[in-house]
């Protein structure tokens, strides 16, 4: 006989699973049966004949119990089969894995999904990920730290001190992380470095997104080609389809052949805290920092653009109807060359819904350095709290109009706006050597209200002294510390 306490344990954990059908229509009597009054446990007597249940039911009722149990033991055993393993260079292990002493040599041609793959110091080949798709379960790979390398079999400080190098990757699936877990600066000591090969392979790529999505990479520096004159697709993150779910933040991306970045459709792109410095244009192979195509609801913010160089820095080509919907703010474009515009389509394309907000534009040189819509309407942009400090010829181009307003001006074009500032100099406290934190405070520019867009990329709250300055950085405390004291003595007594 069957434990009533049991039928009842069994189906409340089937209730909670969804899985009650599971027994058959006749759980329901065993459900709605009460205790035989002549008996203090574990006896039923049928609603509708006042005896035992049969042989012949409770057979049924163990072989459901059985399946139900299965379902749930398989369940749990998925939940629980996430894993750390590990991954380097050299390891002499049984190569299972399971921890550094036993370590991968390389990624193995398989990877499980919710699993974290730790990797360490050392030189590993390029790959292709392409484990299939499980609902949102992430595959992470990771560089291990001192910090944090999962179990400590097997591990030496020598492991986690440097860099893990890899020859170009593709991500053909969705739902990755790509993490280099540190950097010492914002062009150094990156966790993970990707190079995209020598220039006998002129249009190799660092990262393929084809058919992924729903990436994120992070502290991770992709070294292109360089200015070899070759004139190559050398693209450093490449997706040539329609990618959506894209984060990419604390990255040095450098030495592109051609672009940093090449994205053709898709949405939710964020390109944060990170560098994206020289790319090489040539009159066959006209390039940008970022080609986007329709690539639309994008955040651009708290970046360094510097020494690139094309048609402009963020280009899009070709397009009408163009992206949509873009926020850029609160980033550095330093010393680029540009053609059309900073920001800017060609004669063929459109651009609608671009906010650009407390940006810096310096040392920009080209034809033009500022931001152009070739087809359809500007109407639509908004471009408040910029500096444009010692530019070529800035000019706001649209076949209507492109709003513009609060923004600084120094040697960057004859500008018209309400409330514009012009500059006397050079408002910066060390444009030399690449800080371009401000000396003092601005005019106040026009506050904006939402949230996202009150920190600069120092995480300094702007307006908090009463005036919101102009520029990517917010002038304060932080933005010009003092020098520390010198020729101190101690006197000890």
């Amino acid at each position: 006989m069957i434990p009533w306490q049991w039928t009842m344990a069994i189906s409340k954990i089937l209730r909670v699973m969804g899985l009650s059908d599971a027994l058959g229509p006749n759980w329901a009597r065993v459900h709605s049966a009460r205790r035989h009054p002549s008996f203090g446990f574990g006896r039923f007597s049928s609603l509708s004949h006042g005896r035992l249940f049969d042989h012949h039911f409770l057979t049924g009722l163990v072989r459901r119990t059985s399946i139900a149990c299965f379902v749930l033991a398989s369940s749990f055993a998925f939940h629980s089969s996430a894993a750390d393993l590990y991954v380097r260079q050299g390891a002499t292990g049984d190569g299972s894995g399971r921890d550094w002493a036993n370590a991968y040599p390389n990624f193995p041609a398989s990877l499980s999904r919710g699993n974290t793959y730790y990797v360490a110091d050392g030189s590993y080949a390029g790959d292709t990920f392409d484990t299939p798709t499980s609902g949102t379960t992430v595959i992470t790979i990771k560089k291990a730290t001192v910090g944090d390398h999962g179990t400590d079999t097997g591990w030496s400080s020598s492991y986690g001190d440097g860099q893990a190098q890899f020859g170009p990757l593709s991500f053909t699936t969705k739902y990755w992380v790509l993490d280099g877990a540190t950097r010492t600066g914002p062009k150094s000591g990156h966790g993970i470095v990707i190079t995209t090969g020598s220039n006998t392979n002129p249009s190799s790529k660092g990262i393929r997104l084809n058919g992924s999505g729903n990436i994120t990479i992070r502290y991770v520096e992709i070294a292109g080609h360089g200015p070899d004159g070759d004139g190559g697709g050398n693209d450093l993150i490449y997706a040539s389809s329609a990618v959506d779910n894209v984060t990419i933040q604390y990255c040095y991306l450098r030495d592109a052949g051609r672009v940093h970045l090449l994205s053709r459709g898709g949405r939710n792109w964020v390109l944060e805290h990170s560098v994206m410095y020289k790319n090489e244009s040539v009159s066959s192979e006209h390039a940008e920092s970022w080609s986007p195509g329709r690539t639309s609801d994008v955040i651009v913010r708290f970046n360094l653009f510097e020494e690139t160089r094309g048609t402009g820095i963020i280009a899009t080509l070709d397009n009408h109807p163009g992206p949509d919907n873009w926020e850029i703010y609160g980033n550095v474009f330093l010393s680029c060359v540009s053609n059309n515009g900073a920001i800017t389509t060609d004669s063929e394309s459109s651009w609608t819904n671009v906010k650009v907000y407390n940006n810096t534009f310096a040392n920009g040189t080209g034809y033009a350095q500022g931001l152009r819509v070739d087809q359809g309407s500007g109407a639509s942009w908004e471009v408040h709290n910029n500096i444009w400090y010692n530019n070529a010829s800035v000019r706001f181009s649209a076949p209507d109009t492109l709003p513009h307003d609060y923004n600084w001006f120094y040697q960057s074009g004859t500008q018209s706006e309400a409330h514009i500032q012009n500059g006397t100099g050079d408002p910066f406290v060390d444009l030399k050597n690449g800080n371009l934190r401000l000396s003092g405070a601005t005019n106040a520019g026009i506050a904006i209200a939402l949230s996202q867009y009150k920190v600069d990329m120092d995480g300094n709250t702007r307006g908090s002294d009463g005036g919101w300055d102009r520029g990517a950085y917010e002038f304060g405390p932080s933005s010009n510390p003092p020098s520390p004291p010198q020729n101190l003595t101690v006197t000890v007594k």
